[in-house]
C-alpha cells in the first residue's frame, strides 16, 4: 500500500495564509484585549520587577538577566520565526497527508470520550500557558507593567490546572507512547512527510506522536516542578535562579514541539483534528497510517 501526497491547488496557499491569520486572530485578540485592559489597572513602573521576584532579585542577578534578555530570549524568538517559515515551506513543497473522511468512507472509533475530554482540557490549558508565557517572556518589548503582571497571574492559575491534567494524560497514553521496533523505520523516513511513498508501520501513535508524548511528559514535569519552586519560592536565591533556567529551557523545547504538533494536526495531516472532536477517523486512513493499531484488530 502506498501513500500519495495530495496535489496542490493554486488557491491553496492563499487559503492556508488566510486560515492561519484567522486562527491567530481568534487566539491572540482576546488575550491582547485582556492585556490592554490590564494596563489600566495599575500604573506603577516597578510592576515588571515584581513579576520576576522584586528589585533585590534583579540587583543580585544582573548577569543572569542580561544573558536571558540579550541572548536567550532573542534566540527563542528567532527559532519561532524559523519554525513558521519551515512549516510554510513544508506545506508548499510537500502538502498535507490526508486522513479526512471521504464520501462513503467506513469510519472507525479511534478516540473515546474520556481521551477527548482530557486531551481538550490539557490542550486549552497549554495554549493559555503558551500565550501567557510568551507575553511574560517578551513583556519588556511590548510595554511590561500591569499587563505582564496580569499575564503572570493567568499563567500561575493555568499551571495548577495543567499539572493534574498532565498526570492523567501520562497515565492514559503511556501504553501508546512505548517505542516499537517499527518506529525506527518511521523515523528514518520522516513518517512520509518529506515525500517517501512507501508503507510505514505504526501503532495508534506513530513515532512522531510518541516523541511529542514523551516531550510533553518529561519537559512538562520539569515545567511543573520548576514552576512550583518559583511560585512557592523553595530554597535560596541560587535555587530560585536554577528554577528559572530549567523552566525557560523546558518551555522553549516543549513550545517548539507544540508548534510542530499544532501544525501537523491542523495543516500537516488533514482529518486528525476532526477525529479528536468526534472520535472517529477513516478506516482506510487508519489502515494506511496506523496499520499496527489495536483498534484495527491486528
Amino acid at each position: 500500500m502506498t501513500i500519495h501526497l495530495k496535489p496542490r491547488r493554486r488557491g491553496s496557499y492563499w487559503i492556508f495564509a488566510l486560515r492561519t491569520l484567522l486562527l491567530l486572530s481568534v487566539i491572540l485578540l482576546p488575550i491582547n484585549f485582556g492585556f490592554l485592559m490590564a494596563q489600566g489597572i495599575v500604573n506603577t513602573s516597578d510592576l515588571l520587577r515584581n513579576v520576576v521576584g522584586g528589585s533585590d532579585y534583579l540587583v543580585q542577578t544582573d548577569l543572569f538577566i542580561y544573558i536571558r534578555g540579550s541572548a536567550v530570549i532573542p534566540s527563542f524568538g528567532i527559532a519561532l520565526l524559523v519554525f513558521m517559515g519551515m512549516s510554510l515551506g513544508h506545506f508548499v513543497i510537500f502538502g498535507p497527508k490526508d486522513m479526512s473522511l471521504q464520501e462513503n468512507d467506513e469510519t472507525i472509533s479511534w478516540w473515546n470520550l474520556f481521551e477527548r475530554i482530557v486531551h481538550w482540557i490539557i490542550a486549552v490549558v497549554f495554549v493559555i500557558l503558551f500565550i501567557s508565557g510568551l507575553l511574560i517572556t517578551f513583556g519588556r518589548y511590548i510595554g511590561g507593567g500591569s499587563g505582564t503582571l496580569f499575564m503572570r497571574q493567568i499563567h500561575d492559575y493555568a499551571g495548577f490546572v495543567f499539572i493534574p491534567a498532565l498526570v492523567v494524560t501520562t497515565l492514559m497514553w503511556i501504553r501508546e507512547g512505548l517505542p516499537k521496533l517499527y518506529d525506527v523505520s518511521w523515523l528514518t523516513h520522516a513518517g512520509g512527510y518529506l515525500g517517501y511513498k512507501g508503507h510505514l508501520k505504526s501503532g495508534k501513535f506513530n513515532a512522531g506522536q510518541k516523541q511529542w508524548y514523551w516531550v510533553m511528559v518529561i519537559f512538562g514535569a520539569l515545567l511543573a516542578w520548576s514552576g512550583l519552586g518559583m511560585f512557592f519560592q523553595w530554597g535560596m536565591m541560587s535555587e530560585l535562579r536554577l528554577y528559572v533556567v530549567i523552566h525557560f529551557i523546558s518551555a522553549v523545547i516543549i513550545n517548539l514541539w507544540f508548534m510542530i504538533h499544532l501544525y501537523m494536526t491542523t495543516y500537516g495531516t488533514k482529518g486528525t483534528l476532526r477525529g479528536m472532536i468526534n472520535g472517529h477517523i477513516s478506516k482506510k486512513a487508519a489502515e494506511t497510517f496506523h496499520s499496527e493499531a489495536p483498534e484495527l484488530g491486528s
